[in-house]
Order: structure tokens, then sequence, then C-alpha cells
């Protein structure tokens, strides 16, 4: 127990919070097991990286939810980063980022970015001159880069063009959390795979859900990236009136626990599934803090590719 005059960590929420309150802070205990898991969880969040990385969303099955996971992840890492994070809608068809983040000043997408590389790619085009193809959330402190609004322009981002749009980014930000397509064959989204750093596989308990992404890890592993397979963070979403197959469910998730590295659940939220705008302000707080799970998960991965040898020491109560 801390006395009034101990500036150790106290508890600050929960009963132990009350009890300080009650004794106007003569008796102010240490913060229980669940408060010091979420401060780890918002200190290793933003974890200090030494080179720009980058997170590919990845599971060719529709409404897997991929893109409010790289939505909500983007804006749990921004805010604890500061910033220094963009979501980049990679679908090769029309993707959906862009209608489920904040509307920026220009309707401008990574085709137009493409179409400007130059100015970047010479050096004569800053962060200020970036900002005109991007549509920032202030929620989150990221920065989205959004898909064409037509599949045909999309489908000219291939393989180069997505290296070339890759390297820009990557020169004015830390992380980069690219939202992937539905084609394994595609040659922006074996492209993605070839440069990302982690990997996170949205999915549901579904058989279609679960097949699709066993096929991309088989994929995977076909590439050469059997790093990307063992580092990765298998994460289950949950929607209203979609099947969940009980029976089955506890198999899939022994498979994944053994095939990649972390498998975490978001519960249902109805913010996410309303399919409309995303705020990380308005998800419940057990999503919310669910979320603060995944991204404190992936930036400990980073930090580990990054630097294995230095990892953040856990929080004690006596700290």
């Amino acid at each position: 127990m801390a006395s009034s005059g101990d500036h150790r960590l106290a508890a600050s929420e929960g009963w132990r919070r009350r009890l300080a309150l009650a004794t106007l802070g003569l008796v102010k205990l240490r913060p229980g097991k669940e408060e010091l898991s979420r401060l780890e969880d918002e200190r290793d969040a933003g974890l200090q990286l030494s080179r720009p990385m980058t997170v590919a969303v990845a599971n060719h099955k529709g409404s897997a939810g991929k893109t409010p996971v790289v939505a909500l992840l983007a804006a749990i890492l921004g805010e604890h980063r500061g910033g220094g994070v963009v979501a980049w809608d990679n679908n090769e068809n029309q993707g959906t980022l862009g209608l489920r983040t904040a509307a920026g000043r220009f309707p401008t997408t990574a085709v137009d970015l493409l179409d400007s590389a130059e100015l970047f790619e010479t050096g004569r085009g800053g962060t200020g001159d970036l900002g005109r193809f991007l549509r920032h959330q202030q929620v989150g402190k990221f920065d989205v880069l959004a898909s064409a609004e037509d599949s045909r322009s999309m489908r000219m981002i291939g393989h180069d063009e997505f290296m070339r749009l890759h390297a820009i980014l990557s020169r004015f930000y830390q992380l980069i959390v690219v939202d992937t397509g539905n084609s394994l064959l595609a040659p922006n989204w074996t492209a993605a795979a070839d440069t990302a750093d982690v990997l996170v596989i949205p999915l549901r308990w579904s058989y279609d859900h679960v097949r699709s992404a066993q096929q991309m890890i088989v994929q995977l592993h076909e590439m050469g990236r059997d790093d990307l397979v063992r580092n990765a963070v298998t994460v289950i979403s949950h929607v209203r009136g979609a099947a969940v197959d009980h029976e089955n469910a506890p198999k899939w998730r022994a498979w994944f626990e053994e095939n990649t590295a972390e498998v975490l659940e978001i519960p249902y939220d109805s913010h996410i599934d309303a399919g409309s705008r995303l705020s990380f302000d308005r998800l419940a707080a057990p999503t919310q803090r669910a979320f603060l799970r995944l991204g404190a998960t992936v930036s400990r991965t980073l930090a580990s590719i990054d630097n294995p040898y230095l990892s953040a020491a856990p929080i004690t109560e006596g700290t």
C-alpha cells in the first residue's frame, strides 16, 4: 500500500481508486493486475523503432473485417505514438477505407499520389506537399491514403507502382498499415506481402474465413515469408447475425495458436457493425481495450524484429 507521501504508481481505476477518493488520498493502493496490463499496453503501443516499418492486414476473404482493423489499429498506434502512422488502402478494386474514415479536404487517392510520385522521388516534395494526397484523422492522429473510387484506376497499381508509393510513404511515416485486397494473385497484394514486417490476419469463426486465411498462409510460405507467418497476429472479430461455427472454433483456434504468434479477440461493437465512418472514441470500452491490446502486440512484435535484443521491462506494482 502507498502512503500519502508515496509517489510511486497508485491505482487510477476501479475500487482501489474509489478507496483513495473516499479516504481523501490517505490510502492509496497499487494498481491491480488488469490496470498494470493496460499501462504496459499503453506504453508498448508507442515503442520506439529505428526505421520505417510496415504492417499488412490481410485475408483474401471479403467481409473478414480488414478495413475496420486497419483503421482502428492505425488509430491506436497513432494515438500512442503521437502520429507518424499512415493507413493505406491497397485494394486492387474499389476499397472502402476512405469511406470508413473521416473525409479530408481533398478527394485525392493513391492514384493521384502515383501520378505525382516524381515530385517526391526527386526530393522536391516535402511533408507539406504530401498532405494534399492524404486524409488526416484527428481522432487517432493518423493519416489515410485512400484507394481510387473506380476499380479500373486501382488496377493500374501493380508491384512496381506499389513499391514507388511505399518508398514515398516510408520517407515520411514511421509506420505504414496496409489494407490489402481480396486477390492473392494481384501484383499489389504480393508487393504488400514482400514489404511487410508484421502480418495481421482478421477472420471470423466460419469455414470460409478460416480456409481463406489458411490458403493465404500456404502462399506466404511458398513466397518464402515463413517469418511473416511465424510472427503473425490473428484477430477474431464478431458481427451481429454472422454465423459462428462453435463446434469447430476450438479446433481452429488451436491451429492458429500453433501456426501464428498470437490469437486475439475483438468483441462485437455496434459502431463497427454499422458500416459508417469509424472513430475510435465511439467504440465501447471493451472494444477499445481489445484494440489497445492488438496495438501493443503489433508494436512489440515490430520492436522485436527491429532490434530483438531490446525489450521493455514490465510495469510492476513498485514502479
